[in-house]
This record gives C-alpha cells, structure tokens and sequence, in this order.
C-alpha cells in the first residue's frame, strides 16, 4: 500500500500497540520504584527535589558526599518530561503513583520520538511503502543497545541523545536546504545539551554536510544553516537549563563559553567560505573548510586550553584505574564479551553493506546526497561506538535504511523464486534474520554458559538489594559509606546520605572509597572514625566487589563480602545477603 502523506495516524497507533505491551511489563517496576540504573535513581531525586524547593538552575545532589554536595554536570532538558506528568499528577494520585506515571510515560514520549525520525528518515530513503514505514519504526526496538536505554523506567539521559541524533539525521535527508539545515541544528544543540559525548555525532553529521558542499554535491545553505542554528539554539539552551558556575569555570564535562563561542566562529567561517567558495574547486573548498576548522579548534583550545582531548584526561589514577577504566559501557568492543561486542557492530555492519547499495543504486543527485549522508555518518557512529560501548546506539540507529535495502533485495528475490506459501516464510525469515538482534543471538548460541562461582552465602528469601534499601528507610537519616553504585538508590529510597557515589565529578570520594575497600581492617576505622562515618553497605554479589576481591582479596571487600569483618564492625541482620550492613561499635 503506498501513501505520500506521512501516516501519523498509523504510526501513532502502532506507538500504542508497542506502549501497552511495554506498560504491562514495566508497570509493577514503575510502582515500586525498582529500576535497573543508578543514574535512573539519581534522575528521579533531581526531579524531586527541584520540585521541593530547590533551585532550577541547582544541580547540586546535597545528600552525595555531603555536606559540599554533587554538582552534576546533567541537563534540565531531560528533567523536562518528567515534571510535565510529576508536576500536575502528584496533588491528584499521591507522589508514589505519580512518579510511576512519570516514569513510564516520559520513556514512551522518548520512543515516538524516534519511530517519528525513523519514518521520517526511512520514507525520505525508500519512499512510501507501508510495510517498509512500520519495520523502520520497530527495527530498532530490537537492538538490544536502543532498547536498553528506551522502555519505562529508563529516564536517565541516553534515550533522548538516540532520539535527537535519529531527528537529526532525518532532517538531514529533508529536501529543502534551510529547512533541513534549522532542523538538523535544533537537534543537535538538544543532543548537546544534554550530553557533550554527542560531540562526535555532531562532527560527523556536519561534516558529512561539509564534504558534500566541498565536492559540489550540495549546496552551501544546508550547512550554514545547520550551523548558525546549532550555535543559537545551544546558546539559548544552556542559557535556560545551565548552572550560573558553568558560565565562569572550565569544565570540560558539559557545554560551557568556549563550547559556543567555537560554535559561533565555526558558523561565521563557514559563512565567508561558502561564499568566496561558491565558484571554487574541491581542492579550494576544501582547504577554505580545513581552515575554518583550524580557527574553530585554535578557539576553543585558547578558550579552554584543558579542555582539548578527552573530558576525563586529568581524572585521579587510582580512580580511572579501577573504577572509569571498568565501566563496561564505557569500553571498546575488544574489551567486550563476544555477545556484547555483537551487539555493538553486527548491525551497522549489515547497514554498511545495504547504505554502499543504497548509494549505488540512487536514481537521482538529491538521492545520492541523502545516502552519502548515511554513509558517512553510518561509518563514524560505527567507529564511534566501536570505541565506547554506550556510544553504539546511535550506529544502530543510522544503519536502519541500509539494513532494510538489503531487506527488500532479498524479499524480492523470494518474490520472484518462491512459492506463495513458501514466500511468507522467506520473508519473515528475512526480516527476523537481517534484525539488530540475529547478530547478538548467533553469537550467544556458541557461546559456552557461564556461572559465576558464588559467595559463601546466597541471599535468602526474595528480598533484593531495592527491597532491603527500603528497608533502610525506617533508620534515622544518616551517612553511609556504600558500595560505589549504591549511593543513587540509597539517596533516592531512602532519607540517608551517602559519602560518594559513580561520577566523575565525585573524584575525591571515590579515590576515598577505593582505598578504603582495598585497604587493611586498621587504615578502614581510622577512615570511618575520622569522618564520622556509622555505617557501610554493600553488594557482595556485585561486579564491583568482584573486582575489590580480586584486586584485594584480603582487603575491606573482600572481608565485608564473606561476612568476616574486623571486630571494629558488627554486621545488621536484613534479613537477605543481597546487600549486607555494618555498623561501627561505639569505643568503650
């Protein structure tokens, strides 16, 4: 069936059909407040507590290594949609189901976003066909590194950077130059905002734009456009989500002055460019943009001198070592497990192979330009995420309409050669097999099971490490040293404070917390007296404690885990080893 007109209805009744399926799933979660991140946890007492009083433009986590607080380097944007439910629905259900609401609903606005985008973006590759619109629209619900970031309870800020880099890239495949280039550069200034790890995205999607325009096959309106909006629109955004201190300190970790005023002089060159270079070579093109990129790095590097290369180069070794260095999300692909690494570059392989047909095939100059475009950017995501695991989302994304040419070549093929009843099974077969998640199933299927070998003691019962934080909920607020991923979930369930927690801003706690659980039984109670410290928590079971024993295995984990701690410590009885609590013995 073939329609010109964007079939909003359709889709919005296909986001529905996908919506109620994941609400049943995720609804028993979303009302007992039991999620899967910590940075989930830490997104939701944000929210909380601007609602209580605290300062739009505070992003301070006052119950993380008080009495200083965490400022988070997060963006307001994406507090945005929470509060939208949260706000009005609290006086009306109670805040528990309200924030069940809030919870659900802003992750499935995060979804239409981007089944909006990929239509967009498929329909403007592959025309009109229905059935290629609702595949474009689901495909990449089954990668497993989309999916994990997009469904109820997953509030914190990756879904949205997936949605905004795939409306990115649909505005890009818009016809009209200006039109596409102010579309492309809202999105982008969006995605930066809330993450500056969009940075290479942003590279590359403007560069794709920049390389078209130096080899005459696009004009020079699209890129000055997209540039001059990405500028303006990050200005505004930060100027209406952004802490007073981030306009005065060089922190590298989030948008900041030098950030847009490199932006402003990469707009205004390209400007002058574009125009002297209107009747110019590529040879001339080019260098006229290797120059504007000079002055735009020359910028930011005077602008903030400490900021060039990576934002976490000067982090504290003993916390990049063991603990930045061990974030699996944030690890290449050699670095990965053989299911994870499939997860990561199986798909944009495929896409890769269908986008080079795509192009190949291209009937007309704006067609090729709109796959060069895939191409290009399907290459650097590809490395991208080749690089960071948590960045592979994106590739997913951006491989979709090549994935899908080599969809319709092989239905086809089975169209012309199959039998009737034979040819549905092809098809369905095609479809499945071409999917984000074939790559990750055919290599799980070789892949020997493994088990962990277990602590001495198991939790008992069916009380989890979430159960048992409420628990805590009942003891007089204090603060405790916990687990380096505990900290989000304590704060947010509980009245209590923690001394530290998984960001990188935290580095003084976490150098703190790492040598106290490495450390000996004697160097952990001076630490403990010396700051008031009452009482530890921890996951014996965790992937950190793993790590603590292994590194240490006469250390404070690895005691505080077999359930031997020094006679400093008098263990709390919670009635499950998922989570195990210390108290410090009063000295006699």
């Amino acid at each position: 069936m073939q329609t010109r007109r964007y079939p909003w209805r359709r889709l919005a009744l296909l986001w529905a059909a996908v919506s109620i399926c994941l609400i049943w799933f995720y609804w028993q979660k979303a009302v007992t407040g039991h999620y899967d991140d910590p940075d989930d946890f830490l997104r939701l007492q944000q929210v909380r507590d601007f609602l209580n009083g605290q300062s739009w433009f505070d992003l301070t986590q006052h119950r993380i290594a008080p009495p200083g607080g965490l400022a988070m380097h997060w963006s307001r944007l994406v507090d945005i949609p929470l509060l939208a439910f949260l706000w009005p629905l609290k006086p009306i259900l109670g805040q528990q189901f309200a924030e069940a609401v809030a919870v659900v609903a802003a992750p499935l606005l995060t979804l239409l976003t981007l089944m909006v985008a990929m239509v967009a973006m498929t329909r403007r590759l592959l025309g009109h066909d229905m059935a290629t619109t609702i595949l474009a629209a689901l495909l990449p619900l089954s990668a497993p590194a989309v999916f994990l970031q997009i469904h109820p309870v997953r509030i914190d800020h990756h879904g949205w950077q997936i949605a905004l880099a795939a409306l990115a890239i649909a505005a890009l495949m818009q016809r009209n130059a200006r039109v596409s280039g102010i579309g492309t550069g809202v999105a982008l200034a969006l995605y930066l905002n809330i993450s500056i790890e969009g940075a290479p995205f942003v590279v590359a999607s403007l560069g794709a734009v920049g390389l078209l325009w130096a080899a005459n096959r696009d004009t020079g309106a699209r890129l000055t456009a997209a540039l001059w909006t990405l500028a303006l629109a990050t200005l505004v955004a930060t100027a209406l989500t952004a802490p007073g201190y981030r306009w005065t300190e060089g922190l590298c970790d989030a948008i900041m002055p030098s950030h847009i005023a490199a932006m402003f002089v990469a707009a205004a060159g390209t400007a002058l460019a574009v125009r002297f270079g209107a009747e110019s070579g590529v040879f001339a093109r080019m260098t006229l943009l290797g120059a504007v990129l000079f002055a735009t790095i020359a910028t930011f590097g005077i602008a903030a001198p400490t900021c060039l290369g990576s934002p976490f180069g000067h982090m504290d070794p003993i916390v990049g070592n063991f603990w930045y260095d061990n974030v699996v999300e944030g690890m290449p692909v050699w670095r990965q497990d053989a299911v994870s690494a499939a997860s990561m570059i199986g798909f944009p392989l495929l896409g890769l192979v269908g986008s080079v047909i795509g192009y190949a095939r291209a009937s007309s100059p704006e067609m090729r330009r709109r796959w060069a475009i895939i191409l290009i950017v399907l290459i650097a995501t590809l490395l991208t995420g080749a690089m960071v695991r948590r960045a592979a989302a994106v590739a997913q994304v951006v491989a979709v309409p090549g994935a899908l040419v080599l969809v319709g070549i092989l239905v086809r093929w089975g169209e012309a050669r199959l039998a009737m009843v034979v040819r549905a099974v092809w098809t369905a077969a095609t479809v499945v097999g071409l999917s984000p998640l074939t790559p990750v199933v055919a290599v799980a299927a070789f892949m020997p099971p493994t088990v962990d070998k277990p602590l001495k003691q198991m939790p008992k019962g069916r009380c989890d490490q979430n159960c048992i934080i409420a628990k805590l909920a009942t003891l007089p607020p204090q603060t405790f040293l916990t687990g380096i991923d505990l900290g989000p979930s304590l704060i947010s369930r509980t009245p209590h404070s923690a001394y530290g927690a998984g960001y990188h801003r935290l580095e003084k706690p976490l150098h703190d917390m790492i040598l106290f659980f490495e450390g000996s039984p004697e160097q952990g109670e001076a630490f403990m007296r010396t700051h008031r410290l009452t009482a530890i928590l921890i996951g014996p079971q965790s992937e950190e404690a793993k790590l603590f024993i292994k590194i240490a295995p006469n250390g404070m984990m690895a005691r505080l885990a077999r359930g031997t701690p020094p006679a400093w410590l008098v263990e709390q009885d919670l009635g499950s080893t998922a989570l195990r609590l210390y108290r410090v013995r009063d000295r006699r």
